[in-house]
């Protein structure tokens, strides 16, 4: 049976991304394929009803 690799990014849309160096980092491994989870963009009905964003632009 041969061995896959998978590198696989996560993280809510926006809000925890995969830090660009932890990316590359794994890009120098003999990766077969890359997959990425970016879960649900449903935060439920508090910020479309306060009308705010819940990812804010620029937020560290």
């Amino acid at each position: 049976m041969k061995k896959l690799s998978v590198l696989v990014s996560t993280g809510n849309l926006g809000d925890n991304i995969i830090e660009k160096s932890s990316f590359y980092q794994g890009l120098k491994h003999n990766i077969d394929f890359l997959a990425a989870d970016a879960g649900s963009a449903d935060v439920g009905p508090t910020f479309l009803g306060a009308d705010m964003p819940h990812n804010r632009m620029g937020r560290t």
